[in-house]
């Protein structure tokens, strides 16, 4: 897998997201589907002080 050593946490609606990151979509899509988990496009992400947040507009 394509899996990125650089990775984050983001705060959507008062709980903690661990965001990983991945080169190939395929891939992404896979451990997505094996655990249940969100796409989150960087655009999502906060900007600032609020690096850490995950916009609501863009939720999938």
């Amino acid at each position: 897998m394509s899996l990125s050593p650089h990775g984050h946490s983001v705060a959507r609606e008062h709980e903690w997201y661990q965001v990983f990151m991945f080169a190939d979509d395929g891939h992404a899509e896979v451990f997505r589907a094996e655990f249940g988990g969100e796409r989150m496009h960087p655009s999502e992400r906060g900007k600032g002080a609020r690096w850490a947040q995950w916009k609501e507009a863009g939720r999938r």
